[in-house]
């Protein structure tokens, strides 16, 4: 929930009174300003890849099931589709019946970490056009250096805001041809 919670920027405060008295967990979300455009219905939002580019084939790899179907849900409505693994052997396992244009690979994972699953995408001949990114909780130049050593184009640091998501997405969905430069 913590994952879901810092996707939209709140916070999660929680208190107890000691053993046996339960605990009270509060979630802060912030709200729209007041200036803010209504948010389009949800038929207008599913068009929005087909806008900005094209329709995305997208992997989204990532252990947390929250995060994971956050992610999902936000690359739905924005027209994109899409599959999720929530380990480095799953990814693996879709990406080889999944050629995804996009990959967005979580560096925790199960199984293999995530810079072990950018190896074996790359490896794969599907992949190698893909764009690939990595998401993390690390976002230090070490970290984005490590991630563009075993594949990645691009480093993520977690929580993701999701306009640098659609920025990203709508760079790679005007050119299919190409993959963009790391990001720094």
């Amino acid at each position: 929930m913590r994952h879901v919670v810092a996707l939209h920027a709140g916070q999660v405060a929680g208190h107890s009174a000691g053993r046996g008295a339960g605990s009270e967990f509060v979630v802060t979300l912030p709200t729209a300003p007041p200036t803010a455009a209504a948010t389009p219905a949800r038929g207008a939002m599913v068009g929005h890849a087909l806008e900005s580019g094209r329709r995305l084939l997208v992997l989204v790899v990532e252990d947390s099931f929250d995060a994971a179907e956050s992610f999902i849900m936000l690359l739905q409505l924005r027209g994109h589709d899409t599959r999720v693994a929530y380990t480095g052997p799953a990814a693996l396992e879709v990406a080889s019946s999944f050629a995804a244009d996009v990959a967005f690979v979580d560096i925790g994972l199960p199984g293999l970490d995530g810079y072990e699953v950018a190896r074996h995408l790359r490896a794969l001949p599907a992949y190698q056009p893909a764009v690939l990114i990595a998401l993390s909780g690390y976002g230090q130049e070490e970290d984005k250096r490590r991630a563009q050593t075993a594949g990645f184009d691009h480093h993520l640091t977690k929580p993701v805001d999701p306009g640098a998501i659609d920025r990203l997405l709508n760079e790679i969905g005007g050119t299919p041809e190409r993959r963009p430069q790391l990001l720094q």
